[in-house]
């Protein structure tokens, strides 16, 4: 092999759903039936890495129980002995992940069925995917928001 030269390297699955957890207990059963749902009307093959980022609460336990009523469904759980962050989490996530794309969908439910299928219905057309998640009746707006440079967020009009 030549110096610098790199391979290309077949992923067994086509996406890997990074979903991020903390003192989510209430809400990732809800998220991981969204998901399936979402994933059930998609040809492609998937994983869901649920990564439970150092909750206080009982999130790991609730994937466990999720886990034993699905055996069909193909989900991980990872621990992580301490909270690390969002970044943190999707980064090693993603690094974990055996699909050849990723994508994270929080663990909180926020986002709905329909905005899962319309991504993942372009999969492999661009780079990168950038979803818009129109209201949602019974759910807060999400807000825009953007970056000054003084290193502020601040609400877009």
């Amino acid at each position: 092999m030549v110096t610098g030269e790199m391979t290309a390297v077949e992923s067994p699955l086509d996406l890997t759903i990074i979903v991020p957890c903390f003192n989510e207990e209430a809400n990732v059963s809800d998220t991981l039936d969204t998901v399936l749902a979402a994933m059930a009307e998609l040809p492609w093959s998937y994983e869901i890495l649920v990564i439970d980022d150092g909750s206080a609460d009982r999130t790991s336990e609730v994937v466990e129980e999720y886990r034993a009523t699905r055996s069909e469904a193909p989900i991980r759980l990872y621990r992580n002995a301490v909270n690390v962050g969002l970044t943190r989490t999707y980064v090693d996530g993603a690094f974990r992940g055996r699909g050849k794309y990723y994508r994270l969908v929080c663990g909180d439910n926020v986002e709905p069925r329909e905005t899962i299928e319309a991504v993942f219905r372009d999969l492999g057309k661009a780079d990168l995917i950038i979803p818009y998640h129109p209201p949602v009746p019974g759910k807060p707006p999400m807000p825009i928001t953007r970056f000054d440079p003084d290193h502020s967020w601040e609400p877009v009009e």
